[in-house]
């Protein structure tokens, strides 16, 4: 599995950090993009551009001025140095889905992919047991993102949620652009695509 560099330092304070960890493409930027929409509501949905500029940090880009809790983005397995001890949010996604979403995402085949996702996805998954306050399964998104408002304390009222969640499926970019790389942040996210 192709990943960040690993010689970043982790973010500090981790105390401030609340991680949303996955496995790569198993719907983490979905729920950041709720999350956005439903804490910084505009009346349209926010752009790519502008749930980029919400306070979310990756766990592969280090930041060192961190003054109240953040939404961190973490895809590496689970840490203590990198990612603290404040319980984080995991999102799980059918391996079965996740290995033609990757291998598209990456440019690789799939039964190299299937080999990649079959030796990391279980150790991925088993380094956030006991770390996650909350396991949300991409297949019952966005069902549960009432719940998953509820659990970190954020607005939950049912108006702000079902508008966050018609907010924030596919969010829109701030101008069309030609795609330039077969690398595409949401890809049609279908359940049961893989070969089984």
């Amino acid at each position: 599995m192709t990943t960040p560099p690993s010689n970043t330092q982790p973010i500090r304070p981790l105390s401030k950090v609340r991680w949303l960890a996955s496995f790569p493409k198993s719907g983490n930027t979905w729920v950041r993009a709720f999350l956005a929409n439903l804490l910084a509501p505009q009346g349209r949905p926010l752009t790519l551009q502008e749930i980029s500029s919400m306070p979310f940090y990756t766990d592969a880009k280090p930041n060192d001025h961190v003054e109240k809790e953040y939404f961190g983005k973490a895809h590496r397995p689970y840490s203590e140095e990198r990612h603290g001890t404040k319980p984080a949010i995991y999102i799980v996604r059918d391996p079965v889905d996740v290995v033609p979403s990757c291998a598209s995402f990456f440019g690789v085949s799939i039964p190299r992919m299937a080999e990649e996702v079959a030796k990391d996805w279980p150790r991925h998954v088993q380094s956030w047991v006991g770390h996650a306050s909350l396991f949300i399964r991409y297949e019952d998104m966005p069902r549960h993102f009432h719940t998953l408002a509820q659990h970190l304390s954020v607005p939950s009222d049912f108006e702000s949620v079902v508008t966050a969640i018609s907010s924030k499926t596919r969010p829109r970019t701030a101008s069309p652009k030609p795609r330039r790389s077969r690398r595409r942040s949401f890809g049609r996210g279908r359940r049961g695509v893989g070969v089984r």
